[in-house]
């Protein structure tokens, strides 16, 4: 099953002095209802039934109920653990027969839908087949997926089921609002919301809300979340459960709540503390683990995704402030992709689980230092395959398929910094990727300035050296994807640069510039960038 928090075509990457993100998604989901907005507020928790035990795990901060799904309510918006339930990746058709003008008939393509029998009304239906995301954004065949929301009659919870066909078994886990399990060759993903808004206690029935103030007879205004899950949930959920897979047993599954630093030992995580450099303050730790089941259970399927770890350390030494942070998040995704590493951070998978180390400081903390804390965390910790960053030297640039700008006449050269972004020769690279270049040289002549850049993202995003131009800018892409600039401004007399300079210089990168492919724009008016290159990594 695809992951919807981390593309599988591309690499995780980190930027910027002080955080380090994994970005990338590709979500085509089924849209379960997951706000009701009747005026009756819920029974009182009795009438749920007997829990026979079925107490909900205690919250973890944080934490997602549905762990690699998408939560969706009525408006299209995040429904932030609300009960939307849908799996991660993109829809692709949905097998022949099952929808035709006679009707929708799952059957058709073999699937048996599992729905409680009694006890609850449905609320809403919806069919997909997901499936592994290309990357282009769909999927090219896909799983049935069935989805449906349902209210629990006595209790006036909202429940929430989707059913996935799948071959592949997953662990079963519990969770403060959902359940997900393996059943009669379904995936499964069943919640409740356990933390519904409900009206606020005020005296609106009088006409004066709860700060005083008149409210004509409006209906009373939903309150936040509350802070605890609604005593009536655990006993719907497990309700659920039991009439959607019988043979299932509850008391086997894994449970997801507050961890400690002992947790980290279970998914092969280590204690980094050793290894954060002294002065430094820890600030903040946070974990969520799961708790497996007990002896007797099949415990040969260990959940990752749901489990996070994070801490924080501060330096305050006078004037200088400096600040570590360690991450690490279980996802659905076991594949492992090129990590990064530098001065400021690195992060990288392993298993399942994507591991980040940050910091921030008045300069640099150094990479020994973040070496040292990223093998303290990860025991298996390996750089010798991460996307590097190094510094070019010019005699390299003719053999990579560049020309070195060169100044005009009158000009010289101040500086240049010239980048290269790759993953060593010996190493697999992960589908889609290409090496990255960037290149700036700066020139001097008299007032004046001229900066050039060609940057290339692999070979994509080529064109036939199409770009713009005004008065002290030109920017064009070459048919080899390389993306140029040339950039002026004087602080003379005249604020304007010679155009043969700009050109002498774009030439003297690309000998194949053209300025009468550059369409002219107005100064004054902030120029497009050349057509971008896919970024494969960045």
């Amino acid at each position: 099953m695809s992951s919807n928090t981390l593309n599988p075509r591309k690499p995780l990457f980190w930027a910027g002095a002080a955080a380090i993100a994994a970005a990338c998604f590709a979500a085509g989901v089924v849209v379960a209802r997951a706000t009701d907005e009747g005026d009756d507020a819920p029974p009182a928790s009795s009438q749920a039934g007997p829990s026979s035990g079925a107490d909900l795990p205690a919250e973890p901060s944080g934490a997602s109920p549905f762990p690699g799904t998408v939560a969706v309510g009525v408006d299209g918006k995040d429904s932030g653990g609300r009960g939307g339930v849908a799996y991660g990746g993109c829809t692709g058709p949905i097998p022949a027969g099952v929808v035709s003008a006679a009707g929708i008939d799952p059957a058709k393509a073999g699937f048996v839908p599992a729905l409680p029998a009694n006890g609850f009304t449905a609320q809403s239906v919806g069919l997909a087949a997901t499936g592994d995301c290309t990357k282009e954004g769909v999927a090219v065949s896909g799983a049935l997926t069935l989805s449906t929301s349902w209210k629990h009659e006595a209790s006036g919870i909202e429940a929430y089921i989707t059913q996935r066909v799948s071959q592949e078994r997953v662990a079963s886990v519990l969770r403060v609002e959902s359940a997900t399990f393996w059943a009669n060759g379904y995936q499964f993903t069943v919640g409740v919301s356990a933390f519904s808004a409900v009206p606020m206690a005020d005296d609106t029935a009088s006409g004066n809300s709860s700060d005083g103030s008149r409210t004509s007879g409006s209906a009373p205004a939903a309150s936040p979340r509350p802070p605890q899950p609604d005593p009536a949930a655990a006993a719907v959920l497990r309700e659920l459960v039991g009439q959607v897979a019988p043979a299932v047993d509850l008391k086997c599954f894994w449970t997801l709540g507050q961890g400690d630093w002992s947790s980290l030992g279970a998914l092969r995580i280590g204690d980094p503390r050793p290894a954060i450099p002294a002065g430094f303050s820890l600030q903040d730790v946070n974990v969520t683990a799961f708790t497996p089941p007990p002896d007797g259970c099949d415990t040969s399927l260990e959940p990752s995704a749901g489990f996070s770890f994070n801490a924080n350390w501060q330096q305050l030494d006078g004037k200088n402030f400096a600040y570590l942070g360690v991450s690490v998040y279980g996802s659905e995704e076991k594949a492992s992709y090129p990590g990064q590493i530098g001065d400021w951070g690195a992060n990288w998978s392993r298993d399942g689980l994507q591991f980040s180390v940050y910091g921030k400081s008045d300069s640099a903390l150094g990479i020994d230092t973040i070496r040292a804390i990223a093998k303290a965390l990860d025991p298996g910790f390996n750089e010798a395959c991460f996307i590097r960053e190094r510094k070019l030297a010019e005699g390299e640039l003719a053999g990579l398929g560049f020309s070195p700008a060169k100044a005009p006449a009158g000009y010289k050269l101040e500086s240049s910094n010239l980048m290269a972004s790759e993953i060593g020769a010996a190493c697999p690279k992960p589908d889609g990727w290409e090496p990255n270049y960037s290149l700036n040289w700066t020139f001097l002549g008299g007032a004046t300035v001229i900066q050039a850049s060609a940057n290339r993202y692999g070979t994509s995003g080529s064109s036939d050296g199409a770009g713009y131009q005004s008065s002290n800018y030109l920017s064009w892409t070459s048919r080899g994807g390389t993306q140029f600039s040339v950039n002026a401004y004087s602080k003379g007399i005249s604020p304007d640069v010679d155009k043969d300079d700009l050109v002498a210089v774009a030439k003297s990168m690309d000998p194949t510039f053209d300025l009468s492919k550059l369409d002219e724009q107005p100064d004054g008016i902030d120029l497009p960038a050349p057509m971008p290159a896919e970024k494969s990594s960045r």
